[in-house]
Order: structure tokens, then sequence, then C-alpha cells
């Protein structure tokens, strides 16, 4: 069935459950807290499954031949975002055509789902990185529901999940807009849980929201958390550096990726969607005038439709053109998947025997060198690159 016998290339996209004729397949979590698919009795080996499969049967990939740095001139909007915006401004031209626009956000108990927008409050839910697996039950479905109301529907998603709805739908729709970003793995909701528990348990703070990549004048690095939480019935808010995180500075280290994610075949510039966007995180090499910190986005155009949709909204943007190739060079992941660190299998160990804190004492200290270099000013930061790591 499907990707049985091949646990470590499973995505966890759902896709076979929804595909399966005779609903014999469902999903289950493993030990790290991510979903795997399993028959019952009921199957009839029709292999439905695997021919629609995005890492069996990966669809057809696009190599871009355009690429851009860009960001928002609309401060507002670029403050939202984790990058550039570029994510804001397709969203709210579609939104403005009377479309629909396809997003992941927090629900109210921080689990991250699908959700659709048709105005801009909806929108606001689907800003800002979230370096979690989505669960996408029922949204293929919905997605093409969408579509056949010939409206114009924009969806924004990881690499497999763009390919695993591509594979569903089994065809080209005009009104569909596929955006995906520069991934570089998920880890799963139930490690997050358990990172959000830890606040509670042994800090008495119950966290309401949690935003990865919060922007900050002067900021020394894009990866900063922001938490609103609730101790002793007051509502506070919290704002800190990634390695001050559980569960930012596990995801930042890499070691609590989903399985598949080290051996990704997405993570490349032939890509499955029409947009890819992601960090220019050395446009400062390029351009001294701008300041990557206030979100400087990249953007590859891999289809004729992906150009057109970019000639809408670059009148709302600051643009400068560049070659595909730097632009890989600047983006790790598309040049290759991540890296599966070592180690990965006994940090899982740690947090199913010992609990997420003795997991953070053994794993997850802070590095006490990077805890100053990123307290120190910057242009103190750019002389030690200058003479330590030769930029």
């Amino acid at each position: 069935m499907g990707i049985a016998g091949k646990k470590e290339l499973c995505s966890g996209c759902r896709l076979c459950e929804e595909v399966c004729p005779v609903g014999c397949i469902s999903l289950e979590k493993d030990r790290e807290g991510f979903l795997y698919p399993g028959t019952g009795e009921a199957c009839i080996n029709c292999g439905l499954c695997e021919r629609k499969c995005p890492v069996l049967a990966p669809p057809l990939k696009y190599l871009a031949d355009e690429g851009y740095m860009a960001f928002s001139n609309d401060k507002s909007l670029r403050l939202k975002a984790s990058s550039g915006g570029i994510f804001g401004e397709i969203a709210k031209w579609v939104i403005q055509n009377g479309g629909v626009v396809f997003g992941a956000e927090f629900d109210q108990n921080l689990k991250l789902v699908w959700a659709a927008a048709t105005n801009g409050d909806e929108l606001e839910g689907f800003y800002k990185s979230k370096y979690i697996q989505c669960d996408m039950k029922g949204f293929y479905n919905e997605v093409k529901v969408r579509l056949e109301e010939n409206r114009p529907v924009l969806v924004s998603g990881t690499p497999c999940d763009i390919a695993a709805l591509r594979n569903y739908l089994g065809k080209d729709y005009d009104n569909l807009i596929l955006l995906d970003f520069v991934c570089h793995g998920v880890p799963s909701q139930d490690f997050f849980d358990k990172c959000m528990a830890y606040y509670k348990d042994f800090f008495g703070k119950k966290v309401l929201k949690y935003s990865f990549r919060a922007k900050q004048k002067r900021a020394s690095t894009p990866k900063i958390f922001e938490i609103e939480y609730t101790k002793n019935g007051k509502t506070k808010k919290k704002t800190d550096l990634y390695m001050k995180d559980p569960f930012y500075f596990a995801f930042q280290k890499r070691i609590s990726l989903r399985p598949s994610c080290y051996e990704c075949e997405f993570a490349e510039t032939k890509r499955v969607s029409d947009i890819t966007m992601g960090d220019f995180h050395t446009i400062e090499k390029y351009r001294g005038d701008i300041n990557r910190m206030d979100g400087v986005s990249m953007v590859l155009l891999n289809t004729e439709k992906g150009k057109d949709v970019f000639s809408k909204i670059k009148g709302g943007l600051s643009i400068q053109r560049f070659d595909v190739g730097v632009l890989a060079d600047n983006n790790e992941c598309l040049k290759g998947a991540a890296k599966r660190p070592m180690g990965r299998d006994e940090f899982f160990d740690i947090l199913e025997k010992d609990g997420i804190g003795a997991l953070i004492k053994r794993k997850l200290k802070p590095n006490r060198v990077a805890l100053v270099y990123y307290s120190l000013p910057k242009f103190v930061r750019k002389i030690l690159k200058k003479f330590v790591l030769g930029e």
C-alpha cells in the first residue's frame, strides 16, 4: 500500500487516505509524533494510493528561468510577514479579484490547520512562517470545490504539499495559483505541543499565541520568537532569541524534522509550483542600502502563470532581477535537502523516555558564545564576521 515499507520517505500528506476508494487507509502517530499511513483488511490492492503519492509519483517540475529580489513597499504588510511580504501582496490581489486563499494558521489551541480566506481579516492568521507540519485532512477536496466555483484560488504550502495537491487534482486549472517556499523541513505538531506544555509546567505560563520570525528594530537576527501568555491571571508578551525556545532551537538545529525531510526530492531549483518564495539572506552583499532584518524575499518564477501573476503585483514591490544560480547559492535547500544531524535518534529517545525537561538540559542548551555574539552592536558583529569568517 502506498509508501508502506519506505517509512523514511513518507511526507505525511494524507493523500493516500483521501483518494482510497474503500476508505481503508488511516494515519497514526509514531513515537516522534508524525503521522504515517496503514491499511485495513478492506484494501482491494487497486494501487491508486501509489499512483497518487507525491513521493512515489512526483508531478512535473518546472525549472525557473527568472528570479528576483523583492519586498513589498507597504511597510505594514512587510512587518506582518516573515520576509518581504510577497505572499501578502499576491494574496491581496487574489482576494481583490474575488478569489480565495488557502494557507496555514494556528487555531485557538495552537494547532496548525489549513484554512481558507476570502477577505483581509481572514488573511491575518496566514502571515509569518510556521515551522510545523500542518494536518492536511480535508484540504484537497475543499480546494477542488473552490476551483470549480470558477474563482481565482491561491494555495500556499510546502513543496511536498503542493505536489500532493497537484496529484490529487490530476490536471491544471487556469484559475489555480500555486505558491511554495524554500522549505527546510517540518517538525511535528506533537513536539510543538510538548514544548508549549513545558512553558506551563515549568514556568506557569500558558501560551496563547506563538510567532516565529518576530521583527524588531535593530534586531541582530531574523530568528526571533514571540509568545503571548497568561501567568497569575495576567497576560504578557515575551520576545527573545530562537535559542531560548526549545522548539525553535531544535528546528534550527534541524534535529526535530520529519525523516522524509532529510530525503526531500523537492529541495532543488526545479519546482512544483508557479512561484517559489524564500529569504534573501545575503542581500547586503549586493545591496548595501537594504537591511535584511526588515524582510527581503527572493522569488523564483517557475511557470508562465507565475510570471503573469508577478507582473500584476510588482507595481507594489521593490524588485531587482538576479540570476537563479545566485538565488540558489543564497538558499541551501534549493541545492539539496537538510542534512540529518548526528544524534537525532538519541534526541527522540530522550524525549520519549525522560521528557522535555531532560531533553532541554541535554540537547537544547543555548550556546553562550552565540548569545554574546547576538547581543553585540551590529558594527562589532560585522568586524567579527570579517576577521573570523572572512565575510
